[in-house]
């Protein structure tokens, strides 16, 4: 993976982009797996609840010593979450 991103071009807070991109798609995904999620809010609360925990753990997995902890990566998974449950309340 690491290949794949550094053959993209660099750009002003790329690692924050593709956190939030990151946990968009996983609320998305999660929201359209999860039987109740376009029509009810335990599913959409759930599906924000498993792009939380990914984001978690990405950052729990870099201060192991895997990667460099940020809590400005938090922030960016939650505008991503947000942005994903805003589609989905006017889908």
């Amino acid at each position: 993976m690491k290949k794949l991103l550094s053959k993209l071009p660099n750009f002003p807070h790329r690692d924050k982009i593709f956190h939030a991109l990151g946990c968009f798609g996983i609320t998305i995904v999660a929201a359209l797996i999860l039987p109740d999620a376009l029509f009810g809010i335990k599913g959409l609360w759930a599906a924000c609840g498993i792009a939380a925990i990914v984001g978690i753990g990405k950052e729990v997995w870099d201060a192991m010593g895997h990667g460099t902890p940020d809590v400005w990566d938090l922030v960016a998974d939650g505008v991503g979450i947000a942005a994903a449950v805003a589609l989905l309340m006017v889908l």
